[in-house]
């Protein structure tokens, strides 16, 4: 059900698509600017959910499939692709060791992901992946968007 470990990174890399279209529905819902908007909200979620269906049979993924009535104005399904996108953030984020700090929807702080190996003395910035390469300096590279405010300097 899980994510497996040799499909993070590409799962990694769907995270600023999220939260942007997270970000920009809310935005929309906030100034009221979704007039027009529903059907390719509808459409980017659909996309980015069927992206991620593709690395995990989780029953939960696929209950976030939206369910939209026919007769649904911009606004309901703008709404309605808010939540279930807001949901799939939040799972995936989970799954790759990202998860809310709280408060500031931006602040994100970083978690031991499965199967890494993390001791008292060690530091997120000295983990190294299967290619040589840092996992800090993987995280910081699929992240380089202004998406997510992630200081992980502070952690190593």
């Amino acid at each position: 059900m899980m994510i497996k470990d040799e499909n993070l990174r590409e799962v990694i890399r769907l995270v600023p698509a999220a939260r942007a279209l997270k970000d920009q529905l809310e935005k929309s819902l906030y100034m009221e600017t979704f007039s027009g908007t529903g059907d390719v909200a509808v459409k980017s979620y659909n996309g980015l959910h069927q992206s991620i269906s593709r690395f995990t049979d989780d029953p939960y993924v696929h209950s976030l499939t939206p369910d939209i009535a026919a007769d649904a104005d911009d606004k309901q399904k703008v709404s309605l692709i808010l939540l279930v996108a807001g949901q799939l953030l939040a799972y995936v984020e989970g799954q790759i060791g990202l998860s809310s700090a709280g408060g500031d929807r931006h602040q994100m702080r970083v978690v031991a992901a499965r199967g890494v190996p993390l001791d008292r003395t060690m530091h997120v910035g000295h983990i190294v992946d299967a290619e040589g390469g840092k996992v800090v300096d993987v995280i910081k590279r699929v992240m380089k968007d202004d998406c997510l405010d992630i200081d992980l300097d502070d952690m190593l």
